[in-house]
Protein backbone atom coordinates (compact mmCIF):
# COMPACT_ATOMS: atom_id res chain seq x y z
CA UNK A 1 0.00 0.00 0.00
CA UNK A 2 1.41 3.26 -1.07
CA UNK A 3 2.05 5.65 1.92
CA UNK A 4 -0.04 8.35 1.55
CA UNK A 5 2.21 12.22 2.07
CA UNK A 6 -1.00 14.89 0.80
CA UNK A 7 -3.93 14.99 1.25
CA UNK A 8 -6.26 17.29 -0.52
CA UNK A 9 -9.80 18.46 0.15
CA UNK A 10 -12.07 20.06 -2.15
CA UNK A 11 -15.64 21.40 -2.19
CA UNK A 12 -16.73 22.53 -5.59
CA UNK A 13 -16.06 22.10 -9.45
CA UNK A 14 -13.64 25.59 -9.39
CA UNK A 15 -11.17 24.08 -6.39
CA UNK A 16 -11.41 20.39 -8.10
CA UNK A 17 -9.89 21.72 -11.31
CA UNK A 18 -7.20 23.61 -9.86
CA UNK A 19 -5.99 19.90 -7.93
CA UNK A 20 -5.92 17.64 -11.26
CA UNK A 21 -2.70 17.69 -11.74
CA UNK A 22 -2.49 15.86 -8.63
CA UNK A 23 -4.75 12.82 -9.50
CA UNK A 24 -1.99 10.77 -11.23
CA UNK A 25 0.20 11.16 -7.94
CA UNK A 26 -0.19 8.03 -5.88
CA UNK A 27 1.25 9.64 -2.84
CA UNK A 28 -2.09 12.28 -2.81
CA UNK A 29 -5.45 11.33 -1.80
CA UNK A 30 -7.55 14.07 -3.12
CA UNK A 31 -11.11 14.19 -0.66
CA UNK A 32 -14.32 15.88 -2.08
CA UNK A 33 -17.14 17.09 0.28
CA UNK A 34 -19.15 17.90 -2.63
CA UNK A 35 -20.84 15.82 -5.42
CA UNK A 36 -19.90 18.80 -7.69
CA UNK A 37 -16.26 18.07 -7.04
CA UNK A 38 -16.50 14.77 -7.27
CA UNK A 39 -18.22 14.59 -10.47
CA UNK A 40 -15.38 17.42 -11.57
CA UNK A 41 -12.53 15.49 -10.73
CA UNK A 42 -14.11 12.05 -12.35
CA UNK A 43 -14.66 13.79 -15.74
CA UNK A 44 -10.74 14.65 -15.70
CA UNK A 45 -10.18 10.57 -14.71
CA UNK A 46 -13.33 8.20 -14.84
CA UNK A 47 -11.98 5.58 -12.24
CA UNK A 48 -11.54 8.36 -9.73
CA UNK A 49 -13.79 7.41 -6.58
CA UNK A 50 -13.98 9.53 -3.89
CA UNK A 51 -12.72 8.22 -0.35
CA UNK A 52 -14.59 10.54 1.57
CA UNK A 53 -17.28 7.38 1.80
CA UNK A 54 -14.64 5.10 3.11
CA UNK A 55 -14.42 7.64 6.24
CA UNK A 56 -18.55 8.09 7.19
CA UNK A 57 -20.39 5.54 9.30
CA UNK A 58 -23.25 5.64 6.54
CA UNK A 59 -25.80 5.61 9.75
CA UNK A 60 -26.61 9.13 10.59
CA UNK A 61 -29.13 8.26 13.04
CA UNK A 62 -26.64 9.82 16.24
CA UNK A 63 -25.84 12.79 15.02
CA UNK A 64 -29.10 14.56 16.70
CA UNK A 65 -28.06 13.06 20.06
CA UNK A 66 -24.33 13.19 19.96
CA UNK A 67 -24.09 16.35 18.30
CA UNK A 68 -26.90 18.67 17.47
CA UNK A 69 -28.63 18.84 21.17
CA UNK A 70 -25.22 18.82 22.94
CA UNK A 71 -24.02 22.28 21.23
CA UNK A 72 -27.28 23.59 21.15
CA UNK A 73 -27.43 23.64 24.84
CA UNK A 74 -24.06 25.02 24.65
CA UNK A 75 -25.57 27.60 22.68
CA UNK A 76 -28.45 28.65 24.49
CA UNK A 77 -26.77 28.96 27.88
CA UNK A 78 -24.66 31.66 25.97
CA UNK A 79 -26.80 33.72 24.20
CA UNK A 80 -29.15 33.75 27.36
CA UNK A 81 -26.26 34.98 29.75
CA UNK A 82 -25.05 37.79 27.04
CA UNK A 83 -28.73 38.97 25.68
CA UNK A 84 -28.23 37.61 22.01
CA UNK A 85 -31.45 35.18 22.82
CA UNK A 86 -32.09 35.51 18.94
CA UNK A 87 -28.85 34.61 17.86
CA UNK A 88 -29.08 30.98 19.74
CA UNK A 89 -30.49 28.93 16.52
CA UNK A 90 -27.84 30.15 14.42
CA UNK A 91 -25.08 29.43 16.97
CA UNK A 92 -26.13 26.17 17.20
CA UNK A 93 -26.49 25.14 13.74
CA UNK A 94 -23.00 26.02 13.50
CA UNK A 95 -21.53 24.50 16.44
CA UNK A 96 -23.26 21.19 15.77
CA UNK A 97 -21.85 21.22 12.09
CA UNK A 98 -18.24 22.09 13.20
CA UNK A 99 -18.21 19.88 16.41
CA UNK A 100 -19.20 16.97 13.64
CA UNK A 101 -16.84 17.96 11.13
CA UNK A 102 -13.82 18.51 13.75
CA UNK A 103 -14.57 14.93 14.88
CA UNK A 104 -14.68 14.07 10.70
CA UNK A 105 -10.97 15.54 10.51
CA UNK A 106 -9.42 13.91 13.29
CA UNK A 107 -10.62 10.52 12.28
CA UNK A 108 -9.37 10.93 8.64
CA UNK A 109 -6.00 12.40 9.72
CA UNK A 110 -5.48 9.69 12.27
CA UNK A 111 -5.68 6.96 9.43
CA UNK A 112 -4.35 8.36 6.37
CA UNK A 113 -1.51 10.93 8.94
CA UNK A 114 -0.77 12.81 5.91
CA UNK A 115 2.70 15.11 5.94
CA UNK A 116 0.95 18.16 4.06
CA UNK A 117 -2.94 19.16 3.65
CA UNK A 118 -4.74 21.16 1.09
CA UNK A 119 -7.79 22.75 1.89
CA UNK A 120 -9.77 24.29 -1.33
CA UNK A 121 -10.87 27.19 0.56
CA UNK A 122 -12.41 28.52 3.71
CA UNK A 123 -16.10 29.81 3.41
CA UNK A 124 -18.25 31.92 5.76
CA UNK A 125 -21.77 30.97 5.45
CA UNK A 126 -24.31 33.25 6.76
CA UNK A 127 -27.40 32.49 8.89
CA UNK A 128 -28.69 29.61 9.34
CA UNK A 129 -27.29 28.33 5.60
CA UNK A 130 -24.82 26.28 7.36
CA UNK A 131 -27.43 23.54 7.75
CA UNK A 132 -27.82 22.64 4.12
CA UNK A 133 -23.64 23.34 4.04
CA UNK A 134 -19.92 21.89 4.99
CA UNK A 135 -17.68 22.42 7.07
CA UNK A 136 -15.22 20.50 7.18
CA UNK A 137 -12.86 22.14 5.23
CA UNK A 138 -12.70 24.20 7.92
CA UNK A 139 -12.47 21.51 10.33
CA UNK A 140 -9.20 19.92 9.04
CA UNK A 141 -7.89 23.26 8.55
CA UNK A 142 -8.40 23.99 12.36
CA UNK A 143 -7.03 20.43 13.33
CA UNK A 144 -3.81 20.95 11.18
CA UNK A 145 -3.00 24.08 12.70
CA UNK A 146 -3.36 22.55 16.08
CA UNK A 147 -1.62 19.11 15.41
CA UNK A 148 1.28 21.49 13.67
CA UNK A 149 0.17 19.76 9.96
CA UNK A 150 1.84 21.18 7.32
CA UNK A 151 -1.41 23.09 5.61
CA UNK A 152 -2.18 25.78 2.89
CA UNK A 153 -5.45 27.07 1.53
CA UNK A 154 -5.78 26.82 -2.42
CA UNK A 155 -8.15 29.88 -3.23
CA UNK A 156 -10.41 32.54 -1.64
CA UNK A 157 -13.81 31.51 -1.54
CA UNK A 158 -17.08 32.31 -4.09
CA UNK A 159 -18.77 34.49 -1.79
CA UNK A 160 -20.47 36.27 -4.43
CA UNK A 161 -24.28 37.02 -4.25
CA UNK A 162 -26.41 35.58 -7.02
CA UNK A 163 -28.12 37.89 -9.12
CA UNK A 164 -31.60 36.59 -8.24
CA UNK A 165 -30.62 36.78 -4.54
CA UNK A 166 -29.30 40.45 -5.42
CA UNK A 167 -32.65 41.59 -7.54
CA UNK A 168 -34.89 40.11 -4.49
CA UNK A 169 -33.17 42.33 -2.11
CA UNK A 170 -33.22 45.47 -3.88
CA UNK A 171 -37.02 45.09 -4.57
CA UNK A 172 -37.29 44.14 -0.63
CA UNK A 173 -35.24 47.92 -0.23
CA UNK A 174 -37.72 49.43 -2.54
CA UNK A 175 -40.64 47.96 -1.26
CA UNK A 176 -39.85 48.80 2.63
CA UNK A 177 -39.79 52.86 1.32
CA UNK A 178 -43.75 52.39 1.30
CA UNK A 179 -44.60 52.35 5.12
CA UNK A 180 -47.89 51.80 6.66
CA UNK A 181 -49.63 52.81 9.70
CA UNK A 182 -50.93 50.78 12.14
CA UNK A 183 -54.70 50.89 12.81
CA UNK A 184 -54.29 51.87 16.44
CA UNK A 185 -57.36 49.65 17.96
CA UNK A 186 -58.57 46.47 20.13
CA UNK A 187 -57.42 43.61 18.02
CA UNK A 188 -58.71 40.18 19.01
CA UNK A 189 -56.09 37.97 17.00
CA UNK A 190 -52.64 39.01 15.31
CA UNK A 191 -51.58 36.02 13.37
CA UNK A 192 -47.71 36.44 12.36
CA UNK A 193 -46.93 34.04 9.88
CA UNK A 194 -45.19 33.14 6.36
CA UNK A 195 -47.05 34.61 3.29
CA UNK A 196 -46.96 30.56 2.22
CA UNK A 197 -48.82 29.90 5.65
CA UNK A 198 -51.39 32.77 5.09
CA UNK A 199 -52.30 31.78 1.92
CA UNK A 200 -52.74 27.93 3.19
CA UNK A 201 -54.53 29.19 6.18
CA UNK A 202 -56.86 31.44 3.98
CA UNK A 203 -59.88 28.95 4.88
CA UNK A 204 -59.47 29.47 9.04
CA UNK A 205 -58.72 33.48 8.69
CA UNK A 206 -61.75 33.64 6.77
CA UNK A 207 -64.30 31.79 9.14
CA UNK A 208 -62.40 33.60 12.56
CA UNK A 209 -63.49 36.77 10.16
CA UNK A 210 -66.98 35.92 9.50
CA UNK A 211 -67.53 34.87 13.57
CA UNK A 212 -67.17 38.62 13.98
CA UNK A 213 -63.80 38.12 15.87
CA UNK A 214 -61.07 41.51 14.72
CA UNK A 215 -58.56 39.87 13.01
CA UNK A 216 -54.81 41.01 12.11
CA UNK A 217 -51.78 40.20 9.93
CA UNK A 218 -48.49 40.40 9.67
CA UNK A 219 -45.96 38.68 7.14
CA UNK A 220 -42.28 39.32 6.11
CA UNK A 221 -39.92 38.23 3.22
CA UNK A 222 -43.24 39.12 0.97
CA UNK A 223 -41.93 38.28 -2.88
CA UNK A 224 -44.14 39.78 -5.99
CA UNK A 225 -45.70 36.35 -6.45
CA UNK A 226 -46.93 35.91 -3.04
CA UNK A 227 -48.13 39.76 -2.91
CA UNK A 228 -50.56 39.14 -5.46
CA UNK A 229 -51.95 35.99 -3.73
CA UNK A 230 -52.36 38.24 -0.81
CA UNK A 231 -53.44 40.86 -1.88
CA UNK A 232 -56.62 38.90 -3.41
CA UNK A 233 -56.69 37.25 -0.30
CA UNK A 234 -57.09 39.41 2.25
CA UNK A 235 -58.19 43.85 2.61
CA UNK A 236 -55.40 44.40 4.77
CA UNK A 237 -52.00 42.76 6.21
CA UNK A 238 -49.07 44.09 7.45
CA UNK A 239 -45.85 43.77 6.38
CA UNK A 240 -42.55 44.11 8.85
CA UNK A 241 -40.46 46.07 7.13
CA UNK A 242 -42.75 49.10 6.32
CA UNK A 243 -43.13 49.29 9.76
CA UNK A 244 -39.68 49.85 10.56
CA UNK A 245 -39.00 53.54 11.84
CA UNK A 246 -35.82 55.48 11.78
CA UNK A 247 -35.02 55.11 15.71
CA UNK A 248 -35.31 51.17 15.53
CA UNK A 249 -32.33 51.09 13.27
CA UNK A 250 -30.79 53.58 16.24
CA UNK A 251 -31.47 51.59 18.98
CA UNK A 252 -30.76 48.22 17.06
CA UNK A 253 -27.07 49.45 15.87
CA UNK A 254 -26.39 50.93 19.43
CA UNK A 255 -27.40 47.75 20.98
CA UNK A 256 -24.91 45.87 18.58
CA UNK A 257 -22.45 48.39 19.50
CA UNK A 258 -22.36 47.84 23.22
CA UNK A 259 -22.02 43.45 22.63
CA UNK A 260 -19.24 44.48 20.22
CA UNK A 261 -17.67 47.40 22.80
CA UNK A 262 -17.84 44.68 25.33
CA UNK A 263 -16.50 42.09 23.33
CA UNK A 264 -19.22 39.67 24.57
CA UNK A 265 -17.89 36.34 21.58
CA UNK A 266 -14.53 35.75 24.35
CA UNK A 267 -16.82 34.71 27.43
CA UNK A 268 -18.04 31.85 25.15
CA UNK A 269 -16.54 28.53 26.24
CA UNK A 270 -17.21 25.35 24.86
CA UNK A 271 -17.04 22.29 27.64
CA UNK A 272 -15.88 20.10 24.44
CA UNK A 273 -12.92 22.35 23.39
CA UNK A 274 -11.59 23.87 26.64
CA UNK A 275 -8.09 22.27 26.03
CA UNK A 276 -8.07 23.62 22.30
CA UNK A 277 -7.34 27.02 21.82
CA UNK A 278 -7.16 27.27 18.19
CA UNK A 279 -10.91 25.80 17.91
CA UNK A 280 -12.31 27.78 20.74
CA UNK A 281 -10.77 31.29 19.06
CA UNK A 282 -12.16 29.96 16.03
CA UNK A 283 -15.86 29.24 17.54
CA UNK A 284 -15.61 33.27 19.08
CA UNK A 285 -14.67 34.66 15.98
CA UNK A 286 -18.01 32.66 14.05
CA UNK A 287 -19.74 34.71 17.03
CA UNK A 288 -18.25 37.48 17.26
CA UNK A 289 -19.16 37.75 13.15
CA UNK A 290 -23.19 37.02 13.61
CA UNK A 291 -22.77 39.67 16.04
CA UNK A 292 -21.50 42.38 13.64
CA UNK A 293 -23.05 41.09 10.99
CA UNK A 294 -26.57 39.72 11.30
CA UNK A 295 -27.74 40.64 14.88
CA UNK A 296 -29.45 44.11 14.06
CA UNK A 297 -31.94 41.97 12.41
CA UNK A 298 -33.21 40.71 15.63
CA UNK A 299 -33.02 43.43 17.22
CA UNK A 300 -34.78 45.40 14.65
CA UNK A 301 -37.77 42.53 15.58
CA UNK A 302 -38.01 43.33 19.05
CA UNK A 303 -38.83 46.60 18.25
CA UNK A 304 -41.06 46.18 15.69
CA UNK A 305 -42.82 43.79 17.92
CA UNK A 306 -42.97 46.41 20.36
CA UNK A 307 -44.80 48.89 18.34
CA UNK A 308 -47.41 46.10 16.83
CA UNK A 309 -48.78 44.82 20.33
CA UNK A 310 -48.86 47.68 21.81
CA UNK A 311 -51.01 49.74 19.04
CA UNK A 312 -52.84 46.77 17.75
CA UNK A 313 -53.64 45.48 21.78
CA UNK A 314 -54.42 42.12 20.19
CA UNK A 315 -55.79 39.59 23.16
CA UNK A 316 -53.38 36.57 21.45
CA UNK A 317 -50.70 36.40 19.15
CA UNK A 318 -51.05 32.98 16.49
CA UNK A 319 -47.81 31.97 15.20
CA UNK A 320 -46.52 28.86 13.42
CA UNK A 321 -43.06 28.95 13.58
CA UNK A 322 -42.32 29.54 16.86
CA UNK A 323 -39.25 29.66 17.64
CA UNK A 324 -37.16 31.07 14.52
CA UNK A 325 -35.96 34.09 15.26
CA UNK A 326 -38.00 35.78 12.72
CA UNK A 327 -41.01 34.70 15.52
CA UNK A 328 -39.63 34.34 18.72
CA UNK A 329 -39.08 38.48 19.40
CA UNK A 330 -42.81 38.59 18.99
CA UNK A 331 -43.49 35.80 21.36
CA UNK A 332 -41.39 37.10 24.14
CA UNK A 333 -43.06 40.20 23.89
CA UNK A 334 -46.50 39.23 23.39
CA UNK A 335 -45.36 37.46 26.61
CA UNK A 336 -44.43 40.27 28.66
CA UNK A 337 -47.36 41.71 27.82
CA UNK A 338 -49.64 38.98 29.32
CA UNK A 339 -50.76 38.61 26.14
CA UNK A 340 -51.58 34.98 24.99
CA UNK A 341 -49.21 33.20 22.50
CA UNK A 342 -50.57 29.96 20.67
CA UNK A 343 -48.80 27.90 17.99
CA UNK A 344 -50.13 25.69 15.17
CA UNK A 345 -47.95 22.52 14.47
CA UNK A 346 -46.31 23.75 10.93
CA UNK A 347 -44.23 20.16 9.58
CA UNK A 348 -43.84 16.80 10.43
CA UNK A 349 -41.25 16.74 12.96
CA UNK A 350 -41.65 14.28 16.14
CA UNK A 351 -39.35 16.72 18.03
CA UNK A 352 -36.32 14.27 18.52
CA UNK A 353 -34.18 16.25 15.39
CA UNK A 354 -33.51 19.41 16.90
CA UNK A 355 -34.65 22.10 19.69
CA UNK A 356 -34.57 24.30 17.04
CA UNK A 357 -38.01 23.48 16.60
CA UNK A 358 -39.62 23.14 20.15
CA UNK A 359 -41.99 26.11 20.31
CA UNK A 360 -41.98 28.66 23.40
CA UNK A 361 -45.99 29.57 22.81
CA UNK A 362 -48.33 29.07 25.87
CA UNK A 363 -50.56 27.03 24.02
CA UNK A 364 -49.60 24.66 21.29
CA UNK A 365 -52.03 23.36 18.11
CA UNK A 366 -50.96 19.98 17.32
CA UNK A 367 -52.35 17.86 13.58
CA UNK A 368 -54.07 15.33 15.67
CA UNK A 369 -54.12 13.24 18.41
CA UNK A 370 -51.08 10.99 17.23
CA UNK A 371 -48.66 14.05 17.18
CA UNK A 372 -50.02 15.30 20.27
CA UNK A 373 -48.93 12.14 22.12
CA UNK A 374 -45.39 12.38 20.38
CA UNK A 375 -45.12 15.52 21.37
CA UNK A 376 -46.13 14.73 25.22
CA UNK A 377 -43.47 11.88 25.13
CA UNK A 378 -40.52 15.18 25.43
CA UNK A 379 -40.08 16.84 28.21
CA UNK A 380 -40.00 20.32 26.82
CA UNK A 381 -43.58 19.93 25.04
CA UNK A 382 -45.36 18.62 28.78
CA UNK A 383 -44.87 22.71 29.56
CA UNK A 384 -46.65 23.63 26.92
CA UNK A 385 -50.42 23.51 26.83
CA UNK A 386 -51.35 20.85 23.62
CA UNK A 387 -54.58 21.38 21.82
CA UNK A 388 -55.78 19.15 19.34
CA UNK A 389 -56.64 20.68 15.84
CA UNK A 390 -56.04 19.86 12.17
CA UNK A 391 -53.42 20.96 9.55
CA UNK A 392 -54.56 24.23 8.20
CA UNK A 393 -51.77 23.73 5.39
CA UNK A 394 -53.80 20.41 3.85
CA UNK A 395 -57.34 19.96 2.42
CA UNK A 396 -59.40 16.99 1.64
CA UNK A 397 -58.77 15.89 -1.69
CA UNK A 398 -61.42 14.06 -4.09
CA UNK A 399 -59.24 11.79 -6.59
CA UNK A 400 -59.20 11.42 -10.12
CA UNK A 401 -57.87 8.17 -11.52
CA UNK A 402 -54.61 9.03 -13.92
CA UNK A 403 -54.34 7.12 -17.21
CA UNK A 404 -51.92 4.37 -17.13
CA UNK A 405 -48.81 5.00 -19.38
CA UNK A 406 -45.31 2.86 -20.14
CA UNK A 407 -43.72 6.03 -18.96
CA UNK A 408 -43.16 5.81 -14.99
CA UNK A 409 -42.92 9.40 -13.60
CA UNK A 410 -41.80 9.69 -10.20
CA UNK A 411 -41.12 12.79 -8.50
CA UNK A 412 -38.65 13.09 -5.49
CA UNK A 413 -39.28 15.67 -2.82
CA UNK A 414 -35.73 16.11 -1.39
CA UNK A 415 -35.75 18.02 2.23
CA UNK A 416 -33.00 20.18 3.73
CA UNK A 417 -31.64 17.04 6.27
CA UNK A 418 -30.07 18.24 9.28
CA UNK A 419 -27.19 15.64 9.43
CA UNK A 420 -23.98 15.23 7.11
CA UNK A 421 -24.64 15.94 3.95
CA UNK A 422 -21.86 13.77 1.92
CA UNK A 423 -24.30 10.77 3.60
CA UNK A 424 -27.17 11.85 1.77
CA UNK A 425 -25.07 12.80 -1.38
CA UNK A 426 -24.36 8.52 -0.73
CA UNK A 427 -27.70 7.86 -0.64
CA UNK A 428 -28.58 9.75 -3.39
CA UNK A 429 -25.96 8.94 -5.63
CA UNK A 430 -27.13 5.19 -4.65
CA UNK A 431 -31.19 6.29 -5.51
CA UNK A 432 -30.06 7.62 -8.73
CA UNK A 433 -28.20 4.46 -9.98
CA UNK A 434 -31.39 1.98 -9.47
CA UNK A 435 -33.55 4.20 -10.95
CA UNK A 436 -31.35 4.86 -13.98
CA UNK A 437 -31.12 1.07 -15.07
CA UNK A 438 -35.29 1.90 -16.35
CA UNK A 439 -35.47 2.86 -19.63
CA UNK A 440 -39.17 4.17 -18.90
CA UNK A 441 -38.68 6.18 -15.54
CA UNK A 442 -38.91 10.06 -15.78
CA UNK A 443 -37.48 11.29 -12.81
CA UNK A 444 -39.08 15.27 -11.48
CA UNK A 445 -37.38 16.50 -8.37
CA UNK A 446 -38.41 19.05 -5.94
CA UNK A 447 -36.26 21.24 -3.54
CA UNK A 448 -37.30 23.04 -0.50
CA UNK A 449 -37.00 26.93 -1.59
CA UNK A 450 -33.93 27.39 1.00
CA UNK A 451 -31.99 24.13 0.11
CA UNK A 452 -28.47 24.06 -1.13
CA UNK A 453 -29.13 22.68 -5.01
CA UNK A 454 -25.64 21.69 -6.47
CA UNK A 455 -25.09 18.26 -5.95
CA UNK A 456 -28.50 17.78 -6.85
CA UNK A 457 -27.32 19.61 -10.10
CA UNK A 458 -24.21 17.54 -10.34
CA UNK A 459 -26.36 13.80 -10.34
CA UNK A 460 -28.58 15.46 -12.99
CA UNK A 461 -25.75 16.36 -15.34
CA UNK A 462 -23.96 13.14 -14.81
CA UNK A 463 -26.79 10.64 -15.16
CA UNK A 464 -28.43 8.69 -18.03
CA UNK A 465 -31.44 9.12 -16.09
CA UNK A 466 -33.86 11.46 -17.40
CA UNK A 467 -34.85 13.67 -14.38
CA UNK A 468 -35.75 17.97 -14.28
CA UNK A 469 -36.02 20.21 -10.87
CA UNK A 470 -39.78 21.21 -10.84
CA UNK A 471 -39.45 24.15 -8.28
CA UNK A 472 -41.44 26.10 -10.83
CA UNK A 473 -44.76 24.61 -10.63
CA UNK A 474 -47.20 24.00 -7.46
CA UNK A 475 -46.61 21.01 -5.80
CA UNK A 476 -50.17 19.79 -5.92
CA UNK A 477 -50.04 20.26 -10.06
CA UNK A 478 -46.52 18.27 -10.12
CA UNK A 479 -48.25 15.71 -7.10
CA UNK A 480 -51.41 14.99 -9.93
CA UNK A 481 -49.06 14.19 -12.42
CA UNK A 482 -46.73 11.25 -11.27
CA UNK A 483 -46.93 7.93 -10.69
CA UNK A 484 -44.72 7.47 -7.58
CA UNK A 485 -43.22 9.82 -5.06
CA UNK A 486 -40.28 9.27 -3.08
CA UNK A 487 -39.73 12.14 -0.23
CA UNK A 488 -37.47 12.85 2.24
CA UNK A 489 -38.39 14.23 5.67
CA UNK A 490 -41.11 16.68 4.24
CA UNK A 491 -44.38 17.59 5.18
CA UNK A 492 -45.05 17.21 0.89
CA UNK A 493 -45.11 13.58 1.88
CA UNK A 494 -48.50 14.04 3.26
CA UNK A 495 -49.93 15.98 -0.20
CA UNK A 496 -48.61 13.00 -2.37
CA UNK A 497 -50.36 10.53 0.13
CA UNK A 498 -53.57 12.64 0.73
CA UNK A 499 -53.53 12.56 -3.38
CA UNK A 500 -53.32 8.73 -3.33
CA UNK A 501 -50.26 8.28 -4.35
CA UNK A 502 -47.98 5.28 -3.83
CA UNK A 503 -44.97 6.56 -1.97
CA UNK A 504 -41.40 5.81 -1.00
CA UNK A 505 -39.91 7.16 1.96
CA UNK A 506 -36.00 7.96 1.40
CA UNK A 507 -34.64 7.76 5.02
CA UNK A 508 -31.63 5.47 4.41
CA UNK A 509 -29.60 7.61 6.53
CA UNK A 510 -31.84 8.21 9.24
CA UNK A 511 -32.63 5.00 10.07
CA UNK A 512 -36.33 6.20 10.98
CA UNK A 513 -39.86 5.86 9.59
CA UNK A 514 -41.70 8.30 8.48
CA UNK A 515 -44.32 8.01 11.77
CA UNK A 516 -44.88 4.16 11.25
CA UNK A 517 -46.29 4.47 8.00
CA UNK A 518 -44.07 2.15 6.41
CA UNK A 519 -44.83 -0.43 9.28
CA UNK A 520 -48.75 0.49 8.25
CA UNK A 521 -48.36 -0.14 4.67
CA UNK A 522 -49.04 3.55 4.03
CA UNK A 523 -45.48 4.17 2.25
CA UNK A 524 -42.35 2.12 1.40
CA UNK A 525 -39.87 2.90 4.04
CA UNK A 526 -36.37 3.00 2.97
CA UNK A 527 -34.60 2.80 6.11
CA UNK A 528 -31.12 1.41 5.51
CA UNK A 529 -28.84 0.00 2.40
CA UNK A 530 -30.72 -3.82 2.34
CA UNK A 531 -34.30 -1.50 1.67
CA UNK A 532 -33.13 -1.11 -1.74
CA UNK A 533 -33.84 -3.83 -3.41
CA UNK A 534 -37.12 -3.30 -2.03
CA UNK A 535 -37.85 0.26 -4.23
CA UNK A 536 -37.29 -1.96 -8.04
CA UNK A 537 -40.18 -4.26 -6.63
CA UNK A 538 -42.48 -1.14 -6.02
CA UNK A 539 -41.71 0.62 -9.15
CA UNK A 540 -42.23 -3.04 -11.06
CA UNK A 541 -45.41 -4.04 -9.08
CA UNK A 542 -48.46 -2.23 -9.75
CA UNK A 543 -50.64 -3.87 -7.41
CA UNK A 544 -48.23 -3.23 -4.63
CA UNK A 545 -48.63 0.22 -5.30
CA UNK A 546 -52.15 0.13 -5.41
CA UNK A 547 -52.19 -1.45 -2.26
CA UNK A 548 -50.18 1.76 -0.64
CA UNK A 549 -51.58 4.54 -2.00
CA UNK A 550 -55.17 3.10 -0.58
CA UNK A 551 -53.42 2.78 2.21
CA UNK A 552 -51.85 6.24 2.34
CA UNK A 553 -54.81 8.59 1.81
CA UNK A 554 -56.27 6.99 5.07
CA UNK A 555 -53.02 7.14 7.25
CA UNK A 556 -52.50 10.98 6.03
CA UNK A 557 -55.93 12.00 6.59
CA UNK A 558 -55.70 10.54 10.16
CA UNK A 559 -52.55 12.24 10.99
CA UNK A 560 -53.21 15.34 9.53
CA UNK A 561 -56.56 15.04 11.47
CA UNK A 562 -58.59 15.81 8.37
CA UNK A 563 -62.01 14.00 8.98
CA UNK A 564 -65.61 15.46 8.19
CA UNK A 565 -65.81 17.25 11.77
CA UNK A 566 -62.73 19.32 11.47
CA UNK A 567 -62.64 21.29 8.93
CA UNK A 568 -63.69 24.52 11.65
CA UNK A 569 -61.42 22.58 14.37
CA UNK A 570 -58.97 25.34 14.83
CA UNK A 571 -61.16 28.41 14.66
CA UNK A 572 -63.09 26.68 17.47
CA UNK A 573 -60.46 26.35 19.28
CA UNK A 574 -59.01 29.88 19.23
CA UNK A 575 -62.29 31.33 19.78
CA UNK A 576 -62.69 29.67 23.02
CA UNK A 577 -58.81 31.17 24.06
CA UNK A 578 -59.83 34.07 23.09
CA UNK A 579 -63.15 33.82 25.21
CA UNK A 580 -61.41 32.58 28.19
Amino acid sequence: MTLITHLIIVSNEIEAKKVVQYLKRKDTLILSTSLEAEFSIKQQNPSYENPIYNFLNKDASFIPRKYTFPNFKVSYKFCEDHNIRYARDRIGDYLAELDRSIDFAKLVLSKVKPQKVTVGSIRDYSGSSVIDANLKPHAFYLICKEKHINVKVLMRPDDSITIKRKIGEFIQKIRSFKKQKLKNRNTDLLILATPRHLIQMNNVINSLKKSGLMVEILTYSVNVKYKFILDSLYKRYYEKNKLVENKFWHYAYKKRGGLIENKVWNNFSHIKYKGDPIILKYMRSKIKNIIETEIVETFLDKHIAQKVLMELKPKALLTTTDPDAKILPYVDTAKSLNMKTICIQHGAFDGSGSPAIYPTSDYFITWSNYFKKTFLKINHFKKRHLLVGHSPFHKQIYLKAKPRSELIKILFLASIEITDNNIVDFYYKKLFDLLETYDNVKLYIRVHPYQNTRDLHSLIKNSNLESSFENEVPLIDIIKQVDIVIFQNTTAGFDAMLYGKPTIFFNPHGRKDFYNAGRNEACLSILSDNDFDKIANFIDNIELRNKYSKNARAFAMTLLGLNNSSKNKISAILKNLLRT
